[in-house]
């Protein structure tokens, strides 16, 4: 339910959140990397995605499935969802600054600022709109549309939007060349 529609989440990322929610049941219940596939593997037999590829890793669930589980939770469990996902997502880089994400996990890259509205982190949004590390290491990862999207945020505070503005300014030379984020800021 917390995941965003349209959206293909990799398998890490879901295994990362399921054994984050279920890591104080794990002694009971040993759950591997291959069970969590496996268990997926059998909710796209029940035709729950709309796409799911073992190739690409990756599963989107139906618009409509989605919709149903947010139906499912109160806008409390779903800010505390959203809050379980980001932290699950924080233990991969073991508590360091969120600049340190590995290049790999793009769905941390991409999302994180999505999560931390959702669970009402506007501190956190703000602080990392603000980071240049993470700005250097957002844009590294992706692309400057992406960055440019995290800026339209109604939660930004004044800081966070004026480092949005010199990035929308700054546009076509990121496009070009990333290495000159420094500059245009």
């Amino acid at each position: 339910a917390v995941f965003p529609d349209d959206t293909d989440i990799p398998f890490h990322v879901i295994e990362e959140f399921w054994f984050y929610l279920t890591k104080n049941e794990r002694q009971q219940d040993i759950r591997t990397p291959q069970k969590c596939v496996t268990d997926l593997t059998k909710m796209n037999d029940l035709s729950l995605f709309r796409d799911f590829s073992l190739s690409s890793k990756t599963a989107r669930l139906h618009d409509e499935v989605l919709a149903c589980l947010r139906l499912e939770f109160t806008k409390l469990e779903m800010t505390k969802l959203n809050q379980s996902l980001i932290d699950a997502i924080h233990e991969t880089i073991e508590g360091k600054p969120w600049s340190e994400l590995s290049g790999d996990h793009q769905y941390g890259w991409k999302f994180i600022l999505h999560h931390a509205e959702q669970a009402g982190q506007t501190d956190l949004v703000n602080e990392l709109l603000t980071d240049f590390r993470w700005l250097k290491g957002k844009l590294k990862e992706t692309d400057v549309l992406l960055l440019q999207r995290d800026y339209h945020s109604s939660h930004l505070e004044r800081d966070a939007r004026s480092v949005g503005l010199a990035i929308d300014a700054s546009r076509q030379v990121l496009t070009r060349r990333k290495e000159a984020l420094a500059l245009q800021l």
